[in-house]
């Protein structure tokens, strides 16, 4: 996988091993780890970073999201684990504007480390219930995912904002008739929202409101480094 993906993949390795699973594919954007009867296989996205997904798989060829499997078989140690990786998030400013690519470099590794330990403790936990066939989550899991795809999808209906565009930072984004990079923005006050990603548009993401004025002219938006020098912009209908 890209760096740094590829190191804290390697690094976690052998906690795999461990679980009796190998690295069976390496690709620059996902890799596959399988016991030879199931799979467990992660991915991040091409733009938005840190970003790591993953699906088991089972003998089948059934898949199953991993966050939500972690979800009903341990809710409350998920529960931990999403606000210890928002703590990274917040520590390195991995959702902020203008943290130095030094900064972000180290807050992704480090994220990834949390993420992997998390995911390794939890199948190291719960292996016999999470690798059996057949397992006692399916059908949670199909009213669970269900439910979640509902919500997600009204959320996209209802929050008023629609995707603009992902550019590089420096070069012209103009909104409102303002290009976004010759003002200072104002971050205004509330939490992020939580927007659909621009290719995965079930996928939810936190987006920061600015706010930018010239000459009495005032421009709303929401953005997000989705990677280094890389921004999602939103606008409101």
């Amino acid at each position: 996988m890209i760096e740094p993906y590829e190191t804290e993949m390697r690094n976690a390795s052998h906690g795999f091993s461990k679980l009796g699973f190998s690295l069976v594919q390496n690709a620059e954007y996902s890799a596959t780890f399988s016991d030879g009867t199931y799979s467990i296989e992660l991915s991040t996205d091409r733009y938005r970073h840190p970003e790591l997904c993953g699906v088991i798989r089972d003998p089948s060829g059934k898949q199953f999201e991993i966050g939500l499997v972690r979800q009903i078989l341990d809710p409350v140690q998920r529960g931990e684990d999403i606000a210890a990786l928002q703590a990274a998030r917040q520590r390195f400013g991995l959702d902020e504007r203008g943290t130095s690519t030094e900064m972000r470099s180290q807050g992704i590794g480090e994220y990834l480390r949390v993420a992997l330990d998390q995911l390794l403790r939890f199948l190291a936990a719960h292996r016999e219930r999470v690798f059996a066939s057949p397992n006692e989550y399916e059908a949670d899991y199909m009213v669970k995912s269900y439910a979640l795809m509902s919500k997600m999808i009204k959320v996209r209906e209802t929050n008023g904002w629609k995707a603009a565009a992902v550019v590089i930072e420096g070069r012209p984004m103009v909104i409102g008739g303002l290009n976004v990079w010759n003002h200072v923005w104002k971050r205004l006050p509330g939490p992020a929202l939580q927007l659909p990603h621009l290719s995965y548009p079930l996928q939810l993401h936190p987006m920061t409101v600015y706010e930018i004025t010239d000459r009495g002219e005032c421009v709303r938006f929401a953005a997000g480094e989705v990677s280094a020098n890389v921004w999602a912009f939103y606008v409101h209908d």
